[in-house]
């Protein structure tokens, strides 16, 4: 009886500590199929869904999937669903030659401009993000002779609630009363 009950009292501990942060997911590849349509010019030709990385030879980042003419600008749009997912951990990093516009259910979020090599951003919290499925879009510009785009979006799916954690521990806690008054 004395075994059962520290088995018990071990597991009511385990069960009411807080949870361990959970690893991150990646929920947007580098590789991700984007929906693409080339706006060089104030043009509109749709090009179709076409795999990322997108560029053409870099020194910095060599490996590409998807031929983006240099001297051009494409708006890029694909959805992610976040239903499962810790909004607050919902983070992206984008490498970039040489300009790019972020979007987030249709609301301009970030921008850079620059000169130079692609190279990836530090993890920033993505805004304006909802549990649910989410557009992101970008409009990115080349304007040189290399050019170079990539994305990852990572996230960490949400933890039990404390609360209900507890709830379970207190339930073994009733149980182990409710045996010790029967027994």
């Amino acid at each position: 009886m004395k075994t059962y009950n520290r088995l018990v009292f071990v597991l009511v501990l385990v069960l009411v500590q807080p949870a361990a942060p959970l690893r991150a997911d990646i929920l947007l590849s580098p590789t991700a199929t984007w929906a693409v349509t080339d706006i060089t010019g104030g043009g509109s030709n749709y090009l179709g869904n076409l795999t990322g990385p997108f560029g053409t030879y870099n020194p910095v980042a060599p490996n590409y999937n998807t031929t983006w003419p240099v001297n051009s600008t494409w708006f890029i749009d694909t959805k992610i669903d976040l239903t499962s997912y810790n909004l607050s951990s919902i983070t992206y990093s984008i490498a970039i030659d040489n300009d790019y516009y972020l979007y987030v259910n249709g609301t301009l979020v970030d921008s850079l401009v620059h000169e130079g090599f692609a190279a990836w951003s530090s993890p920033a919290t993505l805004p304006n993000t909802v549990s649910g499925i989410n557009d992101i879009a970008l409009k990115i510009v080349d304007r040189g002779s290399v050019d170079y785009f990539a994305m990852e979006i990572d996230g960490s799916t949400v933890a039990p609630e404390p609360a209900t954690v507890s709830l379970v521990g207190f339930g073994i806690l009733g149980l182990l009363r409710l045996r010790r008054r029967v027994g």
